[in-house]
């Protein structure tokens, strides 16, 4: 028997197809699945190369398992990225793996060993790291054609996954117990336009909401343009839909954002978060934002901050732009990394001072949410409307006499807040 272990880099949507690729091994007699990478036979790495830190990251820890002298697998983002010259520069990695041969995985690796080839397989079986939450990957790579992105270059051009496919799955996984899914994909809001039958994002969400046992649906990477009174109405409708929106908005101002390629200005960015919250008036809004990208004066930052305080997002995460040599923006004229790192700083001061804001605005307010940790024997951890489980939007800690396990739904009222965090306690 082979003994193999998975080692994962990146961000969720990598985390879900290094699910997959382990269900791929599942029930088969010829691998065993281990989390010690020292025991293992064959070592598989799936790699992230978004941006140099990640890109980075994905070289040292192949050069460090390289050290191991075992049989080693490089998958996803590098290989694409970089294809034939990684063979040049890492002698030792028995095989690099693209996207489109993840499905025979098993049977490179078997070759490897010189194993017999006997079974197919699917690409919606997964291995479930969180038996009560999981990622549901919708579609592949992406359209847009952004001046800091490379994601299309890397996963090709968009494709949704079929729909009945998707919702049998959803179906599969909550009748094992699941009861929170976060839909995710580059965008989920381009979600079914490119089968031309009118299937859109409402369209699957309206039938995963009808799953029988489900507790949480939670939409991620929504991209803002494509945010329509639809989908707002479908969330808001919704019987098991949160009304989250994680927006990727980027900047707010319209000059950055036409230089990156975006569809939108500030004033439609501002009419969005607007409309949100008027239909919507418990939303709880998420943006990332990109500061230091070329072009970008000081007044465009002093716009950003003016538009975060109009719109008082309940998280906020600001990144400095990170030149990549396939983006479009790349031959641009790159601002200074201690002008990037001084802006970023700026917004993130504000950013605390508006979470600090919003989170004190929740304080009496009750919330159902599922218990994912426990902090003590009477102190819990909570997921709700309020969190995504990527670990980016704080804690939400709850005090109770009761006893309970992980995946319970409990009712809690929010008692105290600071920065990202919030207490609670249960009511009944």
């Amino acid at each position: 028997m082979i003994k193999i272990c998975l080692i994962n880099l990146g961000c969720a949507k990598n985390l879900v197809d290094s699910e997959a690729i382990l269900a791929l091994f599942d029930n088969d007699p010829r691998f065993l699945i281990t989390t010690n990478e020292t025991e293992a036979d064959i070592l598989i790495l799936n790699t992230c190369a978004f941006i140099f830190d990640a890109e980075n990251e994905s070289f040292e820890t192949i050069k460090n398992l390289e050290k191991l002298n075992k049989k080693l697998a490089v998958l996803g983002c590098l290989v694409e990225k970089y294809k034939d010259s990684l063979k040049k520069k890492f002698k030792k990695v028995d095989v690099f793996i693209g996207f489109k041969d993840f499905i025979h995985l098993p049977d490179i690796l078997s070759n490897l060993m010189n194993e017999k080839i006997d079974r197919t397989y699917t690409v919606f079986n997964r291995i479930k790291d969180d038996p009560n939450s999981i990622y549901l990957k919708i579609s592949e790579g992406c359209n847009h054609t952004c001046g800091y992105c490379i994601i299309p270059k890397l996963r090709g051009n968009y494709y949704s996954y079929p729909l009945n496919d998707l919702v049998s799955y959803a179906k599969k996984v909550v009748s094992e117990g699941v009861k929170d899914i976060n839909v995710i994909a580059q965008d989920t809001t381009y979600y079914g336009k490119d089968f031309n039958d009118k299937t859109n994002l409402s369209t699957l969400l309206k039938k995963i909401d009808e799953i029988e046992g489900i507790e949480f649906i939670r939409v991620l990477y929504l991209y803002p343009s494509e945010v329509d009174d639809e989908l707002i109405e479908t969330i808001k409708n919704s019987k098991h839909i949160v009304p989250y929106f994680d927006l990727p908005i980027q900047h707010a101002s319209t000059k950055i954002l036409k230089l990156m390629n975006r569809a939108d200005t500030y004033e439609s960015l501002l009419d969005l978060v607007n409309k949100i919250k008027v239909k919507i008036p418990l939303a709880i809004l998420r943006c990332t934002l990109i500061v230091g990208y070329p072009y970008e004066e000081d007044e465009d930052i002093e716009i950003l901050k003016e538009f975060l305080l109009k719109t008082k997002f309940n998280h906020i995460g600001c990144f400095t732009y990170s030149n990549e040599k396939l983006a479009k923006a790349h031959s641009f004229p790159q601002i200074d990394a201690e002008i990037k790192l001084k802006r970023k700083d700026e917004i993130m001061e504000i950013a605390k001072s508006i979470s600090y804001e919003t989170n004190k605005e929740m304080i009496g307010k009750t919330y159902r949410g599922m218990i994912i940790d426990s902090e003590n024997e009477s102190t819990y951890l909570l997921r709700s409307s309020f969190n995504a489980p990527d670990d980016i939007d704080g804690n939400i800690y709850m005090k109770t006499n009761k006893e309970h396990k992980l995946g319970d739904i409990v009712k809690f009222k929010i008692t105290d807040a600071y920065v990202y965090d919030l207490y609670s306690e249960e009511i009944d």
